[in-house]
């Protein structure tokens, strides 16, 4: 089992807490019921979602061992899935999930989508402080509008 994880079978409501299953190392069986909705080929990166859909079939299970090497590089979409991008991003899979499975998981999509909030637009304050007024304009009023979804304990 990974030193990190307190456990090695995973459900959606684990999936949903944080991600922490390395892309490279997802292997699932062919099943002719796994159904990929419209929004899911609208969305910025494949792997959350696709591991939503999975969990919604059974239990996924943890393997240990190193299944690939990531190859970082600036045309790499783990580059560009930053700031307010990666928040609109996984907004938008958290809400298109929580209408696919008709609000089942309203509680953890809603605290995954804080999480986000809180992890990735602290990075949007430097954006914000530019000196191109259009830009800090729109970022100010995209930063607002998540913020107002969003409560904040």
């Amino acid at each position: 089992m990974h030193p990190f994880l307190e456990k090695d079978v995973f459900e959606t409501k684990d999936i949903l807490k944080q991600w922490f299953i390395p892309t490279a190392s997802i292997l699932f069986k062919k099943n002719d019921n796994l159904v990929f909705p419209d929004w899911f080929t609208r969305c910025a990166s494949g792997d959350i979602p696709l591991l939503l859909l999975l969990s919604l079939q059974g239990k996924l299970k943890f393997l240990p061992d190193n299944m690939g090497v990531y190859r970082h590089h600036d045309a790499g979409i783990s580059t560009k899935h930053t700031g307010y991008f990666k928040v609109f991003s996984m907004v938008y899979i958290y809400q298109n999930f929580n209408d696919y499975t008709n609000k089942k998981f309203e509680g953890e999509i809603f605290e995954a989508m804080k999480y986000e909030v809180r992890m990735h637009l602290p990075e949007m304050v430097e954006l914000r402080k530019l000196k191109q007024k259009r830009k800090k304009r729109i970022l100010s009023s995209l930063y607002e509008k998540i913020c107002k979804k969003l409560t904040f304990k």
